[in-house]
């Protein structure tokens, strides 16, 4: 890269930089420096980044495809956003480096003999894991697929995916936090990403990781007026991107098939049709409350998360996942709405009464 070259991104990285990162999608100037580090150090020659923002990622990646001759490819959903990467892209003279397309990712049409060699997301946190589910047969053995807010606030609606790194054995995974102390006290603390390196495609053929563990699929009917009788309670709630309201829930140890069932009818019932659903179900406190601690045992974790309600807007079914039998009940979705749309779950055990209060 020659000095004007190098000016003249610095000059659109100095301008970025000064916006928002909440309003605009940016990552921190920590993470967009490692991001060039990785690219350089794999020697990426075919990138993809999926939310691409106002082109802040973009500009750190194609930084680094400078100097190994690789081309980036972004996608950004967001109109205004995928115009605005553009012109930074333009003003950095980085166009021979980079294509950004507008354009929902889960929409777009690959190439089947397309492959890439580092991957990037940073769109829809609630569908990193159906990003993961395209591009992984995609991503060369050794390849780099790095997702970020693995560690910030943002990752309770990453559930899925940080499931699948767990478990996946075709994977290796570090977090980093772009973390440092000033002075004695203070420290600034980052979204922190996950990077996983593929060791090997025998895996590729999965089509659906969130359902893995509850491969087998079995029609279900639908059945309305369903009232639940086990105690529960959440351990935590989110409003996920689609607007939906995902929980982690927890019920008594070793609950029966059949309670268990009854509740996640019980619960998804609550919910209007057209909304997202996603509701993890765990029979042991611990193992809700460590599902971001990695040295946790993966077994332990997994032998208690024991269900998950999944209603997708792109799925024209719902989900029951019952993991102890690895099964998943396929549902038609309602034709309506709940008469009241809106979930009670039971008071934790363990919470102080204004913690535990239904939602």
């Amino acid at each position: 890269m020659n000095d004007d070259a190098q000016r003249g991104i610095g000059r659109e990285l100095d301008r970025l930089s000064v916006l928002s990162q909440d309003d605009n999608g940016m990552i921190s100037r920590e993470d967009g420096r490692l991001l060039k580090l990785l690219a350089e150090t794999r020697g990426a020659r075919s990138a993809i980044e999926i939310g691409c923002g106002v082109g802040f990622s973009t500009l750190h990646l194609a930084c680094g495809l400078l100097r190994t001759g690789g081309r980036l490819a972004g996608w950004e959903g967001v109109e205004t956003k995928a115009r605005d990467c553009r012109e930074a892209v333009a003003r950095a003279g980085l166009g021979g480096v980079v294509t950004v397309r507008q354009e929902d990712f889960l929409d777009a049409e690959l190439a089947p003999d397309q492959r890439y060699d580092l991957v990037f997301l940073d769109a829809m946190k609630t569908d990193t894991l159906l990003y993961f589910d395209r591009l992984m047969p995609l991503l060369e053995t050794g390849g780099l697929i790095i997702a970020h807010d693995a560690l910030g606030g943002e990752n309770v609606k990453m559930r899925d995916y940080l499931d699948m790194l767990k478990g996946h054995p075709c994977l290796d995974t570090v977090f980093v936090s772009s973390e440092y102390r000033v002075g004695a006290q203070a420290h600034r603390g980052g979204a922190g990403m996950a990077v996983s390196r593929k060791t090997s495609p025998e895996l590729d053929d999965v089509k659906s990781w969130g359902r893995r563990r509850a491969a087998a699929e079995i029609a279900a009917r639908r059945e309305p007026g369903t009232a639940a009788r086990m105690r529960h309670w959440p351990e935590l709630e989110y409003v996920d991107d689609y607007g939906g309201r995902g929980v982690l829930l927890v019920v008594p140890p070793a609950p029966s098939k059949d309670e268990l069932l009854l509740l996640c009818r019980a619960l998804l019932e609550t919910r209007p049709r057209d909304a997202s659903v996603n509701i993890h179900v765990y029979d042991e406190p611990d193992a809700a409350a460590n599902r971001d601690n990695f040295h946790y045992p993966a077994g332990e974790y997994f032998d208690h998360l024991v269900a998950q309600i999944f209603r997708h807007p792109r799925l024209d079914r719902d989900e029951i996942r019952y993991f102890p039998e690895g099964v998943t009940l396929l549902l038609e979705k309602p034709e309506t709405d709940p008469v009241s749309p809106s979930a009670r779950y039971g008071r934790s055990p363990h919470a102080s009464p204004a913690a535990g209060a239904a939602a």
